[in-house]
């Protein structure tokens, strides 16, 4: 068996399977608690706020954070108790504080919010001076794009870089 064989055979054993498995398995897990313990984070400011019964205004003039922030995690706080909240960060689905805000208090779309991660994708500066040398609005032709493209050809597309992560 020549060397290129056994390193296959090797990286697609099914015990190494097994242990990359875990690995990945594990880091989902890690993820997913990080997401989950933001949203605990935000419910817990919220109790913070609330505690003093200070207006939203004095707490905003005080922190320095915009009274949007602070009355959202006033009404989370308001509205779950722990328990409650996470059961309901369970059921959601949600993976940060405003597509949970969205999926608690129906404001906002929370397939949008989701995709918050999403939004700020960057592309060199290289490839951004040459679409601008050629005056492409690269924004909005990614946008067409992915308009035209069903998000399942878009997934067969995008498989392959999936598989090498």
């Amino acid at each position: 068996m020549n060397s290129a064989a056994s390193a296959l055979q090797v990286v697609h054993s099914p015990q190494t399977d097994d242990e990359h498995g875990k690995v990945y398995r594990d880091a989902i897990a890690s993820e997913r608690q990080a997401e989950s313990d933001s949203i605990i984070a935000a419910w817990e400011a919220g109790h913070t706020f609330r505690r003093f019964e200070d207006p939203v205004s004095r707490i905003s003039e005080l922190t320095g954070v915009g009274t949007a922030y602070i009355q959202m995690r006033i009404r989370l706080a308001g509205n779950f108790t722990k328990a409650q909240l996470i059961q309901a960060i369970d059921r959601s689905g949600a993976t940060h504080f405003t597509a949970f805000y969205s999926w608690a208090f129906h404001t906002g779309t929370h397939q949008s919010n989701q995709m918050f991660r999403h939004r700020n994708v960057h592309v060199p500066e290289v490839h951004w001076k040459y679409f601008e040398s050629m005056h492409i609005d690269i924004s909005a032709r990614m946008k067409e794009l992915l308009e035209v493209i069903p998000p399942s050809e878009l997934h067969g597309l995008l498989k392959k870089y999936v598989l090498e992560t």
